[in-house]
Order: C-alpha cells, then structure tokens, then sequence
C-alpha cells in the first residue's frame, strides 16, 4: 500500500513538473515570436551623385572659329579664321591731296600710311571724287586674312573748332578688295564714321583696295578720304 501512495505522489508531481515546462515554453516561444514580428530599425544610405564624362571621337567636327570683334568695328557674316590685326608694311596710292593747315594752324598731312595708324583723326584724303582710285596694302608676310574693313570717310573732329568733319567731305559707299591670285570681294559701306568690316577667307601678302562709290551729294569740302584700314589674320 505504501509503495503504491508514494507511486501515485510521484505521477503527480511529474505531471506538475510537465505542464510547468510547456507554460514556460509557450511563454518563450511567444515572446520570441513577438521579437521576431517587431520591425528592425531603418537604415538611411546617402548616395553621392556620380558623373560621368565620355569623349566622343570627333565631337569638334564641323565646329567654325570666327575672327574676334574689334571696338567700333561693324562687321557682316562670319570668318572662319581665328585673327589678330595684321601689320600693314607700307601703303601705296594713286594719288593724294596735299598737305593742308587746320583751324588750329598746324600741318595736317594726308599721305597713304595713315590709314594703317588707327587714329580716326589721321587720313588718307584725294581731291573729288576718288571712285577708281586703287590704294595698296603691303603685309610684312603673307597672311591668311579674316576680315577686311575700313572707316569711309574722314573720321575726325576738329579739336579747335568742334566741327564734325565726316559729313562735310565725300563717303564712300562702295570698294572692291583684291588679293593675291586675283581673288577679290566687294563691300557696301554705310553712311557712318565707324570701321566696318566684312569676312575673308585668303591667303594674300598684298591687298588692294579700289574705291568704287562715293556718295553724290554735293560736300562742303570736295575730297574722298580714307581714316583707318583693319585687317585681320594670322600667318600664312
């Protein structure tokens, strides 16, 4: 009898023991499954932006330079020739007027070679009406020119009296240049006392400018003058 009470005490405490176990294991086992279920914290990644550079194989074809703009300088079109101004060595005229005193009563001399000095109040000047006359341009080497421009007139104020002498001599209205090999451009000047230029593409150690137009109102002063002439270009 005592055998089998102490039997029957046994079972009972193993079967407290038991469900002990498996509460305390469903406990863990939800505790776990709750972990697992809790989001996991976010994690924020700043990305560097990337650039990326490629060169493609004649990415400059067909690109066109076009000769600098100078102050005052009107120009018409485009060269495709990267420029500086060229050095003119001598100019040579059919013709030119005498030497004349201004209103201050000093020499003014209107020889060739002022037109290459780029002062507007210096000019090369001819009685009347110059059309024909062919002024030409020696360069110290040949040179392949961009631009080609002059100022058609008599760009000068007088210090003396402050009278504008543009208007009151001839402009010219139209000139032809020519090159070496014959090749040769005309221009159409407007009616201003500024240098106007037009795009060449030459290679040339000459140049000759030919006046083919003045204007036909009668001047107060009858002479067709000439203040600067620009030429752009680089050597040859």
């Amino acid at each position: 009898m005592l055998r089998l009470v102490i039997g029957c005490a046994a079972l009972v405490g193993f079967g407290l023991v038991t469900r002990q176990f498996w509460r305390a294991a469903k406990a863990q086992g939800v505790a776990e499954a709750a972990r697992d279920a809790r989001p996991s914290p976010r994690r924020t990644t700043t990305t560097e932006p990337v650039v990326t550079s490629a060169t493609t194989a004649g990415s400059n074809a067909g690109t066109t330079s076009v000769a600098p703009t100078l102050p005052g300088v009107t120009t018409t079109g485009a060269s495709s020739v990267d420029a500086g101004v060229v050095q003119i060595v001598s100019v040579a005229a059919a013709a030119h007027a005498a030497d004349a005193t201004d209103s201050c009563q000093r020499s003014v001399s209107y020889a060739a070679i002022n037109v290459r000095d780029n002062d507007p109040s210096t000019a090369w000047r001819a009685p009347g009406d110059a059309s024909g006359t062919t002024l030409t341009l020696t360069l110290a080497a040949p040179t392949h020119l961009g631009q080609v421009g002059l100022i058609p007139g008599y760009a000068k104020r007088d210090p003396c009296i402050d009278v504008d002498r543009f208007p009151q001599l001839r402009r010219i209205t139209r000139v032809r240049w020519t090159f070496d090999g014959g090749k040769s451009i005309e221009q159409k000047l407007q009616d201003r006392a500024d240098l106007q230029s037009i795009p060449v593409d030459v290679t040339t150690k000459t140049v000759q400018l030919q006046i083919l137009a003045t204007t036909t109102d009668a001047p107060q002063l009858d002479y067709t003058a000439i203040s600067d002439v620009r030429l752009l270009g680089l050597p040859a």
